[in-house]
């Protein structure tokens, strides 16, 4: 979109980021973000890490968070997903914990941006970053993946707003539309 997606502004005043971090809050007593300019997210006072594996992609970004998370699972969270739900993220963090990675599938997309990673997951990481592989949902090919089908989210999330992201002005306009219909 030409622009840092994280920091559009709602008519509230709201910035993307800080609705996701409100989202978060009542459900991590930890958060940590993952950025390499921590200068335009000081306002949030959050804790921050740089990314470990510049040009890794995504993949990255979440090797980085968990490598530094105190907790044995972390919830990562693309920047991009200003419509999420606490009552979805909580469902996927009470699932049972035999999974290494819980990953929602919603619309025939996984979303790897909105999973569940335990620290079991970092070595598979590491090895697909060295070969050159950074295709998150390829980690279920070596870790216990659970995937959450869309079914299971209907009842929580029947619009799947959760998983709305925003690659182009015209999602934007749709995110702020459905934010407003939402109050």
């Amino acid at each position: 979109m030409s622009t840092n997606k994280a920091l559009l502004r709602f008519q509230d005043g709201r910035t993307v980021i800080e609705r996701i971090v409100a989202a978060l809050r009542p459900l991590c007593a930890d958060l940590l973000l993952v950025t390499n300019t921590p200068l335009d997210y000081a306002f949030l006072h959050l804790p921050m890490q740089g990314d470990l594996y510049p040009g890794a992609s995504s993949l990255g970004g979440i090797c980085t968070g968990l490598t530094h998370a105190p907790q044995a699972r972390i919830l990562a969270l693309s920047c991009d997903l200003p419509l999420v739900r606490s009552d979805v993220l909580d469902y996927l963090l009470t699932l049972p914990g035999e999974a290494d990675l819980v990953m929602p599938d919603v619309g025939g997309r996984k979303q790897p941006l909105h999973a569940v990673y335990a620290k079991s997951c970092l070595q598979p990481m590491r090895d697909q970053i060295a070969a050159g592989d950074l295709k998150i949902v390829r980690l279920l090919d070596h870790v216990r993946g659970r995937i959450v089908e869309e079914a299971e989210l209907n009842a929580i999330d029947p619009q799947h707003l959760s998983f709305r992201n925003m690659n182009t002005p015209e999602d934007w306009a749709e995110i702020q539309r459905l934010s407003s219909k939402e109050g």
